[in-house]
């Protein structure tokens, strides 16, 4: 919707070629119609490359920083434990001091993940986005305002900048800081047999088949959700501006009638969104309970080769993996 608003933006060009192109607007318009439907369904990458350019980079990389700590802190809680037991109580200080240090590195990476990224990277994002939107709205046309209605103006500065402060920060956060943990936890699960990793690349794949139809999915939906709030805002608008004909015509059933209406035609694509989310969990759970009854597969035809302390760390592992998804 931001794209959007900035293609309205005046610009400057000669009468005769303001002339020309009101003639033969429409190949621009497909094309342009075409590319923003892909968009829609498939993403850009440069969207996510612009929102972390309107932070600037050095929060963003002491973000990463911060997420690396957390996630190979917590992993090697785990693998320190193993070595502990595997000491057999030798060198007790050490072992126990690492091991009550490896926590407070978990809380200081789950700290400063937060604080960089709800308390830097969210606001100032937010604030420029919101400046952008707010300087592209007020230069754009008259003709704009004419073609667009009320409540989709109303719903860039409500909904969607709600989405950008709130949702948007706390998902990108969680995505990192699940990615990191991903690959730290696939070298600890890989530690109990190398065939596993031999599985790996199937389980990749499995993984990126499902986002990858998952988001499409999605994405469609959420547009849903978004456009389906302007007719709603913009009828708010309308009733807040008529209470005096809707009083004096006694059209107040009405009126309440066609709001209830419109609530209800906007939870649905919420609801089916949240039940997409719940089929994407519920398929993360049996990609999970595979991975574990590979594993276990795995330590009990080659028991003679598996370590019974890495296999513990691996089963952990994958346990924490579906508690992180819950």
């Amino acid at each position: 919707m931001l794209l959007e608003l900035k293609s309205h933006q005046p610009t400057e060009q000669p009468k005769e070629a303001a002339t020309k192109s009101d003639k033969k607007p429409a190949p621009r318009d497909e094309k342009a119609d075409e590319r923003a439907n892909l968009m829609r369904k498939t993403g850009d990458f440069s969207l996510y490359k612009y929102y972390f350019k309107s932070v600037g980079w050095p929060p963003v990389l002491l973000f990463f920083f911060f997420v690396f700590v957390e996630g190979a802190a917590e992993a090697f809680l785990t693998l320190w434990l193993k070595w502990w037991s595997d000491a057999g109580g030798a060198h007790l200080t050490l072992y126990l001091s690492v091991y009550l240090a490896l926590p407070f590195s978990v809380l200081l990476g789950i700290l400063g993940f937060a604080w960089s990224f709800l308390i830097k990277i969210g606001p100032t994002s937010s604030n420029k986005l919101h400046y952008i939107l707010l300087k592209t709205t007020m230069n754009a046309p008259q003709r704009f305002f004419s073609a667009t209605d009320i409540g989709k103006v109303l719903n860039l500065f409500s909904q969607d900048m709600t989405l950008i402060e709130g949702s948007l920060a706390i998902g990108v956060a969680i995505f990192f800081n699940n990615l990191v943990r991903l690959f730290i936890n696939l070298g600890l699960i890989s530690a109990v047999s190398l065939y596993i990793v031999i599985c790996i690349p199937v389980l990749l794949l499995a993984i990126y088949v499902l986002q990858h139809v998952y988001l499409k999915t999605s994405r469609q939906i959420r547009y849903l959700q978004l456009e389906s709030m302007s007719p709603l805002y913009s009828h708010f608008l309308e009733t807040l501006n008529g209470l005096t004909t809707i009083r004096a015509f006694n059209w107040q059933v009405d009126a309440e009638t066609k709001s209830q209406w419109l609530i209800d035609t906007a939870s649905r694509p919420l609801y089916i969104l949240t039940a997409c989310q719940q089929w994407l969990m519920f398929v993360l759970g049996l990609i999970v309970g595979a991975q574990t009854v590979l594993i276990v597969g795995l330590a009990l035809a080659l028991r003679k080769v598996t370590d019974p302390g890495l296999l513990g760390v691996s089963l952990t592992t994958v346990i924490g993996e579906s508690y992180s998804m819950a």
